[in-house]
């Protein structure tokens, strides 16, 4: 994603970071599964939600993201909390070469963007010693009704009809593989109405809006009792599957 204003949208992203209770719910999940042996992959790092904490935790990270935005900002991320046990490779997925093999492959909320999932999977198979990890959302919640209410009147087109978790689920049964699914309930507590707005950029990809959608989503994120902001639920799932798990 390379959009005008992407530098903000790195911003709103870390802002919902700090905002939803999804970050913390995913490591809290992970922490039963990478030791500090083990060398983990992030497919999709971005600006290091989960690459940070888990460096924290693993001997070694590598965060493989396109963006050079999106990686410089890891770099200082990794550089504030003195953190020396992350590589950094900027690449697509699709473009990679010959990476190694790790102990964790981890592809969070980054399968979206690529285009074979069923590759996908197969690949992180291949480079994985102990497990593979997709976390994706399960849709139908709140926030993604949310999400299909707006993306029209935002950008006029209908928001992308992306699989979720249970077209993952199949191609990993067609694999003959057996995966173990955790769902994670997250919330995203929005103070006011600034910070939603911020939010949106990144929920939108988008850094400008018409007054009118503007306006809208002003009267979306005030709670009407208090004249505060709200919060909005959603969930996900932890798909962790490995070689060996036949059926």
């Amino acid at each position: 994603m390379q959009v005008s204003g992407y530098n903000e949208i790195l911003e709103a992203f870390e802002r919902f970071c700090t905002f939803s209770t999804e970050k913390n719910s995913i490591i809290q999940n992970l922490q039963h599964i990478v030791t500090n042996k083990d060398t983990v992959l992030d497919i999709g790092a971005g600006t290091g939600c989960l690459t940070i904490p888990l460096a924290k935790i693993a001997r070694k990270v590598v965060a493989l993201e396109p963006s050079r935005e999106a990686l410089t900002y890891l770099e200082r991320k990794a550089l504030k909390n003195k953190l020396t046990n992350i590589e950094f490779i900027k690449s697509k997925w699709e473009k990679i070469g010959h990476i190694g093999t790790f102990d964790i492959v981890l592809c969070s909320h980054t399968i979206y963007h690529l285009r074979d999932w069923s590759k996908v999977i197969r690949k992180m198979l291949q480079i994985s010693r102990k497990h593979a990890i997709v976390v994706v959302h399960c849709k139908n919640d709140e926030f993604h009704k949310f999400l299909g209410t707006f993306w029209y009147q935002v950008h006029q087109y209908d928001y992308p009809n992306t699989h979720n978790h249970s077209y993952i689920l199949d191609l990993i049964g067609q694999m003959k593989l057996k995966p173990y699914v955790k769902f994670i309930d997250c919330k995203l507590s929005i103070p006011n109405v600034r910070e939603a707005m911020t939010l949106c950029k990144f929920f939108f990809e988008k850094t400008d809006f018409q007054s009118g959608v503007q306006k809208k989503l002003y009267q979306y994120f005030v709670n009407k009792e208090t004249g505060q902001g709200i919060s909005i639920n959603y969930r996900n799932a932890i798909i962790i599957f490995k070689p060996e798990s036949k059926l």
